[in-house]
């Protein structure tokens, strides 16, 4: 029997702020090292597509590549689900892909890469963001994720680096990984303050991103591999609570790649102030 769309949300929201001991959900080494080694799997398998003739996740398929280029926003789990069990925490990795029309390379990544404006592209996810070192790559940058759920409130200070590569005049890539990520504590408050790294709720523990674009057919095609480590899900809430983990992964992903979309059309086509 399907539960009522609201249920679920609230049932989530109940599990995930449940009290825990102190330390419970502190990040521990085994997971880190599950992490680091699903992430250069990852890795490996982006360096494949440098030589292969589908450097696009979207053309592997052709109803997915058709789909996309008529102005659909794909997002699929690279594996299964889209979440991998590891000791004490869970891998979430998901795919997206958008077509930007009447673009060009250099202009979305030069919109991509203004990372002074991703509080005003990406709002509300995106409370802060400033550029640290963007001169030269690798490029460093720090964002504030803002994420409100239910009842539920997450801001999560974390600072990128984000080496970049031009392949040829119509390709590009970019790897950007979690240097830092600290849970804010007290958030709005007079004692706001950003926690310990691996310390807190266990929500987001890690970040990593692959970016690829493609130039061709009036356009470019951009795919967004998104990968994100958090705590596990206690066994007996996993039935409720991992259908929302996955449509909340699916939901903000594409809606991300939309928001990139409209940044780069914005740029293009600058809306004029309004008169009074």
């Amino acid at each position: 029997m399907k539960m009522p769309k609201l249920a679920l949300p609230l049932i989530a929201c109940f599990v995930l702020a449940a009290p825990h001991a102190a330390s419970a959900w502190d990040l521990k080494q085994q997971t880190v090292d599950a992490w680091d080694a699903y992430v250069q799997s990852a890795l490996a398998r982006m360096k494949t597509r440098l030589t292969d003739a589908t450097f696009l996740w979207s053309d592997e398929t052709p109803e997915i590549r058709q789909r996309v280029k008529d102005g659909e926003i794909v997002v699929s789990p690279m594996r299964g689900n889209g979440r991998t069990a590891v000791p004490r925490g869970l891998i979430h990795h998901w795919i997206g892909a958008v077509f930007i029309p009447n673009t060009s390379l250099d202009d979305v990544l030069e919109v991509l890469h203004d990372y002074d404006h991703y509080k005003d592209f990406y709002q509300p996810t995106v409370a802060d963001s400033k550029c640290r070192a963007c001169a030269a790559s690798p490029h460093e940058y720090f964002l504030r994720l803002f994420k409100k759920v239910m009842f539920i409130t997450s801001v999560t200070d974390v600072e990128y680096e984000s080496p970049n590569f031009r392949i040829d005049d119509h390709r590009s890539y970019s790897l950007a990984s979690s240097t830092s990520v600290r849970e804010v504590q007290d958030f709005g408050k007079p004692t706001e303050s950003p926690g310990s790294p691996g310390h807190g709720n266990g929500y987001l523990w890690r970040m990593q991103s692959i970016s690829r674009y493609q130039q061709r057919d009036g356009g470019v095609f951009m795919e967004l591999e998104a990968l994100a480590l958090s705590r596990n899900i206690p066994f007996s809430y996993r039935w409720v609570v991992s259908p929302i983990v996955s449509q909340l992964s699916r939901t903000e992903l594409s809606t991300s790649l939309g928001q990139s979309r409209d940044a780069v059309r914005q740029k293009q086509h600058p809306v004029a102030p309004e008169v009074r």
